[in-house]
């Protein structure tokens, strides 16, 4: 293999990486830390409730959708990526309504 087609390749891959890297992971935030109503999106990390962004929600009685069909906290996998209705005060809330699409 010549070398400049070696360093194309290499610089390709090396890219591909970085945009893939970018990619994982992100999420987007807006939340309250005072206990005030706000909407949440990001990826769900665990169950024992639901863990979105590293905050404890409480889902007794949260609205949730799938696609736009209810839905129960079943229905719901780690590694969805949700928007949550709710308040939070530092690492825990209540939901009020989760949705994914």
């Amino acid at each position: 293999m010549n070398t400049s087609r070696y360093f194309s390749m290499t610089a390709l891959t090396a890219a591909i990486a970085l945009g893939l890297t970018a990619c994982g992971g992100g999420s987007s935030t807006t939340s309250s830390l005072d206990g005030s109503t706000a909407s949440v999106t990001g990826v769900i990390t665990g169950f024992g409730s639901i863990f979105v962004n590293g905050v404890e929600y409480e889902t007794n009685g949260a609205n949730i959708t799938i696609d736009g069909q209810p839905g129960t906290e079943d229905d719901l996998r780690v590694g969805m990526v949700v928007t949550l209705e709710g308040s939070a005060s530092g690492n825990s809330g209540t939901a009020v309504s989760i949705s994914f699409s």
